[in-house]
């Protein structure tokens, strides 16, 4: 389940464009993957739209692969127009779009409960939710029944200074994106990008790719007592990371892999 998190302001008009006119490159994993996708659009304007998904009688809420002419409704969709609020609260959009009243609600049907769920902000502003941002991140995952790997959070955002070719709200990114980036094993991606497809295809392999990270259920003493088997095969540490809770392949071990990892939990 995708959920792109478009800014609405006014200054976002060329950055939706560029996204509607770069579908193939942001689908472009998962055409060649079997994964049975979903996505929704809302806005980060919590005031108008608040996290409702955008539909209009002839574009559906939800668009999946076996949607007719979804390439040309995906790019109608994501011009979400450029008169929302200048407060842009994507992370407060998100959780209103995953919870009640709008869960069961206007977005019924599109958060599923054996799919993963995969947030892409699309923004050049900073983020302006009032809450901080681990308070975000358990409402995601609590949305995905707390298992951790089933939500990511990837950001096309404002991680460089405006310059006279790409014109943004003036802000860089404070930490607020990067921390839920790295929290989630997430894509970060410039909104001032001179490659759309080029940094879209790279947040398609993290959507729609295998999986690479792995979170445990406690936290472990340390990396070095940690033993990883996939498909009773010792996995070399060279081969993973431990990030946080979560161990990370440097390439996805192949579909339908068992992965069994030991590890002496640490003590508080």
């Amino acid at each position: 389940d995708i959920l792109l998190v478009i800014d609405d302001s006014g200054s976002m008009g060329d950055e939706q464009a560029a996204l509607a006119t770069n579908f193939a490159a942001f689908i472009s994993s998962a055409a060649n993957s079997t994964s049975d996708w979903h996505i929704g659009v809302t806005t980060t304007d919590v005031f108008g739209l608040r996290g409702e998904l955008a539909r209009t009688q002839t574009n559906p809420s939800v668009l999946t692969a076996s949607t007719p002419a979804v390439e040309a409704l995906f790019a109608q969709k994501v011009q979400v127009g450029t008169s929302g609020s200048g407060s842009e609260r994507a992370f407060a959009a998100m959780a209103l779009a995953v919870t009640e009243p709008n869960k069961s609600g206007p977005n019924a049907g599109f958060l599923r409960p054996d799919a993963a769920l995969a947030v892409v902000i699309v923004t050049d502003a900073i983020e302006q939710s009032p809450s901080n941002v681990g308070s975000y991140l358990t409402t995601m995952r609590a949305a995905k029944g707390n298992q951790s790997e089933l939500f990511s959070l990837s950001v096309v955002g404002p991680f460089s200074p405006p310059s006279s070719s790409c014109t943004t709200e003036g802000q860089v990114d404070m930490g607020r994106y990067l921390s839920a980036i790295e929290a989630t094993h997430g894509v970060r991606a410039d909104i001032c990008t001179s490659n759309w497809a080029l940094d879209l295809e790279s947040i398609s392999r993290n959507v729609f790719g295998a999986r690479r990270s792995f979170t445990l259920v406690a936290t472990p003493r340390s990396a070095v007592e940690l033993t990883v088997m996939v498909d009773g095969a010792a996995s070399p540490a060279s081969a993973w990371t431990l990030s946080g809770d979560a161990v990370v392949f440097n390439t996805a071990p192949p579909a339908g892999s068992a992965i069994v990892i030991s590890y002496r939990t640490a003590c508080f």
